[in-house]
């Protein structure tokens, strides 16, 4: 496969832009009450809501240098993944930001952290953590503009956690993170929009975690339209796992026009793995093709093993449905069969195997 096909696809899939953490400054207050344990214990620990695919060490990425091309389609779930983390994961820290300050207001039930400062330098938002634990653990995060006498607190993110009973921080549960609200408060902010996360973090369990971003917008996505997406990542207790996301790319270079990539991945407890790429678009539709599908594995190293383009026709060709392209290497390699794609319409993405 050509390398630019790699370079210019892996470059689409980082359109969430990655975002720095400035100095949290001073901003401790003296003669308020510490937190109770019983409420540090039942705040998530941000940690769990972090993308972590597998990644080659040293010995494996010299040589995938020296012998093989990468696979373009795990660098591409490794983009997107980082991505992820830099809209969901780095706004999640201010948990773990805020809460070694002294709290405005601590019991057993309820603590609220204040602070007079934000918690970046680059910021202008100045931050309130209120959370609440009864059966469950509910927590808001709320800013209001610096220097801004008697403004509203603005909503910018809540969930809930049903907390586990072996491990502290750590369980179940669902939250929403509002950009759009975010950037009231700190106009600085660049993204738009609303994410819903559900997540499942249990210790000795698989982890899983939903991310349905809505009229999103990213740090480098102004003028550009604002998309739905949805993310799913499981990483099981063994190793292995599959992460299914969505990108867009001018894929068939026919028009200006974006095509939709929907992506599913999957490796296995010793890195092996593999994507499955469906690419619609209307310029796709214009061709006479219902779909595009490509197919990739690679091995330990990451390096890829097999490649094959798949094209669906609305009419089949005599030849018949789907031709192939480009096929290179031994589909044999790759951990599991490829399902063919549901032609039905339902575009929503489904859970690995």
């Amino acid at each position: 496969m050509r390398r630019w096909l790699a370079i210019m696809i892996l470059a689409a899939a980082l359109w969430l832009a990655v975002a720095g953490c400035g100095d949290m400054g001073d901003h401790v207050e003296t003669g308020l009450p510490p937190a109770p344990q019983a409420i540090l214990d039942s705040i998530p620990e941000p940690g769990i809501f972090y993308l972590e695919l597998p990644s080659a060490n040293r010995v494996q990425a010299d040589l995938r240098a020296k012998v093989g091309e990468a696979s373009v389609f795990w660098e591409l779930s490794k983009g997107a993944a980082t991505s992820a983390n830099a809209a969901v994961f780095d706004v999640l820290r201010v948990m773990d930001d805020i809460t070694p300050f002294p709290a405005l207001e601590a019991s057993e039930s309820r603590a609220i952290w204040q602070l007079d400062q934000p918690l970046d330098a680059d910021s202008t938002a100045v931050p309130q953590f209120i959370v609440e634990k009864d059966t469950s653990t509910r927590y808001v995060l709320t800013f209001r503009e610096r220097n801004v006498d008697r403004q509203e607190w603005v909503g910018v993110w809540a969930g809930d956690l049903f907390r586990d009973t072996k491990e502290p921080r750590m369980g179940q549960g669902s939250f929403e993170i509002d950009y759009t609200a975010a950037a009231q408060a700190d106009p600085i902010s660049a993204r738009r929009g609303q994410v819903q996360i559900s997540y499942s973090a249990n210790s000795g369990e698989d982890l899983s975690l939903t991310y349905r971003f809505e009229n999103y917008l990213g740090e480098n996505d102004a003028g550009s339209e604002p998309r739905n997406m949805i993310y799913e990542f499981c990483e099981r207790t063994n190793g292995s796992g599959y992460f299914n996301f969505e990108s867009y790319f001018n894929w068939s270079g026919k028009t200006d026009a974006l095509e939709k990539l929907g992506v599913k991945t999957l490796w296995t407890s010793v890195n092996t793995g593999q994507s499955q790429v469906l690419i619609t678009g209307a310029d796709i539709e214009a061709q006479g093709l219902d779909v595009v599908e490509l197919r990739e594995c690679w091995d330990a190293a990451f390096i890829q093993t097999y490649y094959v383009q798949l094209y669906y026709w609305k009419t089949p060709p005599e030849t018949g449905n789907p031709t192939k392209d480009k096929e290179e290497g031994d589909a044999t390699a790759c951990p599991t069969a490829f399902e063919p794609p549901d032609l039905s319409g339902d575009e929503t993405p489904e859970e690995g195997e």
